[in-house]
C-alpha cells in the first residue's frame, strides 16, 4: 500500500478523517482555553505518534495548557490505531498493521507540510478546518472534553 492508495481507499480514507477530526477538535479546544496550537506542533505530536507505534516512549511534555491538550491527542491517536481493525483474509477481524497506521500518519503530515507556510505557520489547521466546519458533529472524536462517553473513537472495516 502507497499514500495515493491510502488516500483512494475507502476505509483509509475514513482512518484519515478520523486522525484529521481529533486533529480539529484539538485546535479548537485549544483555541477556546486560550492556549492555540500550530502546524508544527501538531506535526511535532504526529511524529511521536508514529515513533511510540514503532515501539519508541518518546517524551510528551504536559506542563502547560497547550501541552497538556497535544498530549491528550497523542493518547487519543493511539487509543483510536488500537481500536481499528480490517478483516482478515478469514474473514476474521485483526489489527490494524502498524505499516498502514505509519502510513496514515506520513499521509497527514505530508499534507500538513505542503499547507504550512512557515514557523507559526496555522495553514493547515485552517485547511482542515474547511473540510470540518463549526458545528459538525465531533462524537467520534476521542477528545473527553467534547465527548460524553469515554474511550476512543472506533472505526470499523
Amino acid at each position: 500500500m502507497n499514500k495515493t492508495a491510502v488516500m483512494k481507499d475507502p476505509f483509509y480514507q475514513s482512518i484519515l478523517f478520523l486522525i484529521e477530526q481529533n486533529i480539529t477538535t484539538c485546535d479548537r479546544i485549544a483555541t477556546a482555553a486560550g492556549a492555540p496550537v500550530n502546524d508544527s506542533q501538531i506535526r511535532s505530536i504526529l511524529n511521536k505518534v508514529r515513533k511510540t507505534a514503532e515501539g519508541g516512549s518518546p517524551k510528551i511534555p504536559n506542563g502547560s495548557v497547550r501541552e497538556k491538550i497535544l498530549a491528550e491527542l497523542h493518547t487519543i491517536l493511539l487509543d483510536c490505531f488500537a481500536e481499528i481493525s480490517v478483516e482478515g483474509p478469514d474473514q476474521t477481524p485483526s489489527p490494524l498493521p502498524v505499516r498502514d497506521w505509519l502510513l496514515c500518519l506520513e499521509t497527514v503530515e505530508e499534507s500538513i507540510q505542503r499547507r504550512s507556510t512557515g514557523p507559526g505557520s496555522c495553514g493547515y489547521l485552517e485547511f482542515i478546518a474547511a473540510f470540518i466546519p463549526e458545528g459538525t458533529d465531533l462524537s467520534t472524536a476521542g477528545f473527553t472534553s467534547v465527548r460524553e462517553s469515554s474511550g476512543p473513537a472506533k472505526d470499523k472495516r
